[in-house]
């Protein structure tokens, strides 16, 4: 199932921090990580100090779509797709996969590259490779070629042993 990962980074608002609001926040390296676009909808509420935007986003968007109706029916009547309309609305970074899935990709392709064969090599039959997996492409920033760095990090003689 694919997620969403923001970088801690992008959250500036001081009572996140300070009343410790992060903790209700699931943690994966330096992001957090949420299930869908509502969650990551209630995690912009802290982008700043000022909720202006925020409320001017959610109130536009509603006011659009639904005219005249109460704020409360229409949150009842958002979808998922409203959300990530919303969220889309804002100048902010966020990562959507799965590792599981990237790893099933590379567990598939026909034509690996060698950095692409040793990757698949070493996660082979690892019970963390879906961990293993998350955590490259976050350090990377993005899935594009998240394995090369994978490769790269292997020990020579680990390497070696993969390929006995």
């Amino acid at each position: 199932m694919k997620k969403l990962y923001v970088s801690i980074n992008e959250i500036n608002n001081s009572e996140f921090w300070r009343y410790n609001t992060y903790k209700y926040y699931q943690r994966v390296d330096d992001y957090f990580e949420l299930a869908n676009y509502e969650s990551l909808w209630g995690l912009l509420y802290y982008l700043g100090n000022d909720l202006t935007d925020y409320n001017e986003a959610i109130d536009t968007y509603i006011e659009n779509k639904f005219g005249e109706i109460s704020y409360d029916d229409a949150i009842e009547k958002l979808t998922e797709h409203d959300y990530k309309k919303i969220v889309e609305s804002f100048d902010i970074e966020y990562l959507v996969f799965d590792a599981k899935e990237e790893l099933e990709i590379l567990n598939t392709a026909i034509y690996l590259s060698d950095d692409e064969e040793t990757a698949k090599s070493y996660l082979d039959g690892k019970e963390n490779a879906n961990k293993i997996v998350l955590h490259y492409i976050l350090q990377r920033g993005s899935t594009f070629k998240w394995y090369e760095q994978l490769a790269a990090d292997i020990p020579d003689e680990v390497e070696e042993a993969l390929y006995l």
